[in-house]
């Protein structure tokens, strides 16, 4: 498969009715993953930055279960998740709920984790960068899947090019150790 149609919409929403916006449609490829339809809504008061707020996100993207594995396993690695954004992008230090689901299932990446770094549009990774806190064990199983398709890929893992040379995974027995000791819980997040 070399391209996977996805459907974009965002909308960004505070818990006491904030603004929305809308974007429009795209086509994701292998080689350049679009940002996918996202929802997400404040879950305590403050302002959007306020690194202690709570933020919730629903992300839906229009792929199957493989087509997701074949061109999009190169937004994780086992530190974390990179959603591309055209639109808002939370700061670093937020907080955040998460549920990435797929056209064949209910949430195939869910847990807790916190903003790591971030790119505005116009930045070669625009977007942000989310390091995993916790999971659900299904998440693990499932982030395990991409990490390996993504090495099978020889691609690098987008979430690490967020960070400073220094700062990156170097090494698979690195990463293999981060996936095994990754906080899990049961149900949805």
């Amino acid at each position: 498969m070399t391209r996977a149609a996805a459907l974009l919409i965002v909308t960004m929403a505070g818990c006491r009715g904030g603004a929305k916006t809308t974007d429009s449609t795209a086509t994701s490829t292998a080689a350049a993953p679009a940002a996918p339809a996202e929802t997400a809504r404040a879950a305590s008061s403050g302002s959007p930055e306020d690194p202690a707020r709570v933020m919730v996100m629903d992300v839906r993207y229009r792929l199957t279960h493989a087509q997701f594995l074949e061109s999009h396993a190169q937004l994780v690695s086992a530190r974390g998740i990179y959603l591309s954004s055209q639109k808002q992008v939370y700061p670093a230090g937020t907080l955040i709920k998460f549920a990435i689901a797929l056209d064949d299932e209910r949430a195939a990446i869910a847990g807790i984790g916190r903003i790591a770094w971030t790119g505005a549009p116009g930045d070669p990774l625009p977007g942000m960068g989310i390091k995993f806190i916790q999971v659900t064990p299904r998440t693990k199983e499932f982030l395990v899947e991409l990490v390996a398709q993504r090495r099978a890929q020889k691609q690098p893992a987008k979430y690490e090019l967020g960070f400073a040379e220094g700062q990156r995974l170097t090494s698979t027995a690195q990463e293999d150790q981060i996936l095994a000791n990754l906080a899990t819980k049961a149900g949805p997040p």
